[in-house]
């Protein structure tokens, strides 16, 4: 599980991570003044999923679990999504890109196991 960084205020931000096998993984996240919110598109290879609202969440791709193998964890010190545009760069929303050794023991929590 790996900390994502280098976020700043501003309100549509593209950036590219690495999973753990080196691969490329790119998300845009976009901030939207009249919903309040961060919403987000993620590209990895030939998958792409867009217009996501970022919520918190243990594994917010859980969704498409079968078909890449990374998640997206969202925590906030806040307890709530993130509804400022300053929140992923002053560390009151924090994003984890998981690998795929996190995802077993992330979805079991998420089925209760």
């Amino acid at each position: 599980m790996d900390l994502l960084t280098g976020f700043t205020s501003d309100p549509r931000q593209r950036l590219t991570f690495s999973t753990a096998d080196g691969d490329p993984v790119t998300f845009t996240f976009v901030f939207s003044r009249q919903q309040k919110g961060w919403f987000y598109d993620v590209e990895f290879g030939e998958f792409s999923a867009n217009g996501m609202r970022l919520a918190l969440h243990r594994n917010a791709l859980t969704a498409h679990r079968h078909l890449i193998p990374f998640g997206l964890t969202v925590l906030s010190n806040q307890k709530f999504e993130p509804q400022t545009i300053d929140a992923l760069s002053n560390g009151s929303v924090s994003l984890y890109l998981l690998n795929a050794d996190d995802l077993d023991e992330v979805q079991a929590i998420i089925d209760g196991v």
